[in-house]
């Protein structure tokens, strides 16, 4: 008998602590829900950078030659957006409002974001430097009008091309063995209206004309009007006459003209 009030005993102590637990166990289901819906489990991380990168890509979707150049975004007075924003959870998304933004986004450059969160969405602005350092043709010095451009005058160096023309080179054999249109100052970026390509025939200098027609094949001497590059347009003028006859340069030295 003392055995069996004591087995009684034993299983209701052990149904009185189970419930204890279980009744634990709930309260502090309740506490972790409450708790969740009122501070957000992760907070949207990093929303500096993740500007940042939005308006990277921005800047090489707008201009697709940046694709393999260093961009450098500096945000301006942006700490309160940055403080709302990394209260967001990690489910929120951040994008460039593009329909209302026509910009290269280049330079100084204020940018019209949307947050969207849930049910909710919100628009803010971030004011932002963008830098593209770009390997760039650089004159190592001073090239004098007219000079050729040798190996030893040119040099890539990276520069901020964001708000450059887009005219400079970005290949040095592009530029090495051309001539000099204008001076070019030691340091400075090389641009496409600074050179040209150097004539094989220069104005003022004697050319062999050679006409020809149905029937007609006639060789005469002349002068160079313009400058001629081989296989283009050149206008001449025959020893003697004041006429000028439109030709093509075939050589250095001989201008072909096809009567009509």
């Amino acid at each position: 008998m003392a055995n069996l009030q004591k087995t009684n005993t034993n299983h209701i102590l052990l149904i009185s602590s189970l419930a204890k637990t279980a009744w634990c166990l709930k309260l502090f289901s309740c506490w972790l829900i409450l708790w969740c819906l009122a501070v957000p489990v992760l907070g949207l991380n990093n929303p500096k950078q993740i500007v940042i990168d939005i308006i990277k890509n921005y800047v090489v979707k707008q201009n697709p030659d940046f694709s393999k150049a260093v961009i450098k975004v500096a945000c301006r007075y942006a700490d309160k957006d940055f403080a709302w924003l990394a209260d967001l959870t990690n489910e929120a998304k951040l994008e460039i409002l593009e329909s209302s933004f026509d910009s290269k986004g280049l330079g100084d450059v204020i940018f019209p974001f949307k947050a969207s969160f849930g049910q909710e969405k919100k628009k803010f602005f971030i004011r932002a430097k963008v830098v593209v350092l770009l390997k760039s043709v650089v004159a190592q010095q001073g090239i004098k009008r007219g000079a050729e451009i040798k190996a030893d005058d040119v040099t890539l160096i990276e520069r901020d091309v964001a708000r450059l023309p887009t005219t400079y080179f970005t290949s040095l054999k592009a530029v090495i063995g051309t001539e000099a249109k204008t001076t070019i100052p030691k340091n400075s970026v090389i641009f496409s209206w600074m050179i040209r390509e150097i004539p094989l025939t220069r104005r003022g200098d004697e050319v062999t004309i050679v006409v020809k027609g149905e029937g007609v094949l006639i060789k005469t001497h002349g002068e160079a009007l313009t400058e001629g590059y081989l296989d283009k347009p050149i206008v001449v003028r025959p020893v003697g006459s004041k006429e000028t006859l439109d030709g093509i340069l075939v050589s250095d030295n001989e201008v072909e003209v096809i009567l009509k």
